[in-house]
């Protein structure tokens, strides 16, 4: 199985340096990195053209984002690869450790078919951030598994979710043949990926976590931290409308539309409200900001 790692990328150079060259240590051999560089002004291209010229990139016009530029990747890769091949998405503010891609690999052997995630840690703190989540749409909320406890019984490096992130998941390229790609339409950059693995489930896909492929994350690259510096009326009227936020509302709109059952959509939809917008003043009470 050829892995084929699909990394949209708007300048940050330096940590899209960072990201290549932990794919360069890898243990598992037969991976191909695609890099759509969407309209980058800090001279990207032509350094992966002189310092990673194994990597494929692909031209973006500044208007792909993130849903538009993992898409495109996925497309050259469709047109590319062997059935039996699979995509890893990544971003570029993500490094791996060498086993990485293998632990991906056999976790994928094992559950054919299974879209497969990462467990992400702070690559600052080591401090594990994302062990996983199942989202409940009656309280419109996720909670945060427990590696020791929630892994499959027969199995304690896999854990069952319901959604995945697009920071280190494999997904089958004939489960994407199945369903169809990211939803650019509605979901541009953020909840994309959450969408995907949603719909996968739908259609009977396992949706899983494997604890052994780890990601190594820049979080304070994140556009929620970057968003929740400053406070002021404008900073809020972003954090609720920007593509760059995590709480744009039309986001959580669409992606609850999408796949959150129709008799619960509005007690679902009104709870995520409240929670989004109690959420960003209780950062600030608590920080004293």
């Amino acid at each position: 199985m050829r892995l084929w790692i699909c990394i949209p990328v708007f300048n940050r150079l330096e940590l899209t340096r960072r990201c290549l060259a932990s794919l360069r240590a890898q243990t598992y051999a037969d991976y191909v990195v695609l890099v759509c560089d969407d309209g980058s002004t800090d001279g990207t291209a032509a350094y992966l053209a002189e310092h990673f010229p194994e990597v494929t990139v692909l031209p973006g016009d500044g208007e792909l984002w993130w849903t538009g530029a993992t898409n495109r990747c996925i497309e050259y890769a469709l047109a590319h690869a062997d059935a039996v091949d699979a995509v890893v998405t990544l971003n570029n503010d993500l490094e791996v450790e060498p086993g990485y891609l293998q632990a991906l690999a056999d976790t994928a052997e094992r559950y054919p078919d299974a879209l497969v995630g990462s467990a992400g840690y702070d690559i600052s703190t080591g401090r594990l951030v994302d062990p996983g989540f199942r989202h409940s749409w009656w309280t419109s909320s996720a909670r945060r598994l427990d590696p020791q406890t929630d892994a499959l019984s027969d199995d304690p490096d896999v854990a069952e979710v319901t959604h995945l992130p697009g920071r280190g998941t494999l997904i089958p390229l004939r489960v994407l043949r199945a369903i169809g790609l990211f939803d650019f339409d509605r979901l541009p950059h953020y909840g994309a990926d959450y969408d995907l693995s949603f719909r996968a489930a739908r259609y009977g896909y396992r949706v899983m976590i494997a604890y052994r492929a780890r990601v190594l994350s820049h979080v304070e690259e994140t556009g929620l931290i970057k968003l929740r510096r400053r406070f002021s009326p404008v900073e809020f009227y972003r954090y609720l409308s920007s593509r760059r936020s995590p709480g744009n509302l039309r986001v959580r709109f669409w992606l609850a539309v999408n796949n959150c059952p129709r008799w619960l959509l509005p007690w679902s939809l009104l709870l995520d409200v409240a929670r989004v917008i109690g959420g960003y003043f209780r950062h600030y009470l608590r920080s004293g900001a």
